[in-house]
């Protein structure tokens, strides 16, 4: 099971417009730890919030099943939704 440690609830936004389309544009991002078994230390990682979201509060999360699609291409997409491992632990018993 991968792991991701939220530490703290800052921010981190940049904010442009999109040279392709003219668009503007608002990315909103946080800080955290993903924990890969079998490794010996953690790799630091971004997670995109979404416009109107909260940031995670601290904790010990993993990928909920949501995270997953299926891409145009037929193949494998990935979209972080993080869920707190208490939370599988509550909803298994």
């Amino acid at each position: 099971m991968i792991k991701i440690e939220i530490e703290n609830t800052k921010l981190d936004t940049r904010s442009g417009t999109s040279s392709r389309t003219g668009n503007d544009y608002t990315i909103r991002e946080q800080q955290a730890l993903m924990f890969k078994e079998g490794e010996r230390f953690p790799d630091k990682i971004k997670v995109n919030i979404k416009d109107g979201a909260s940031a995670y509060a601290p904790g010990i999360y993993t990928l909920c099943e949501s995270s997953f699609s299926v891409s145009r291409f037929g193949g494998i997409e990935v979209r972080p939704v993080l869920v707190r491992i208490q939370e599988l632990t509550k909803a298994a018993s």
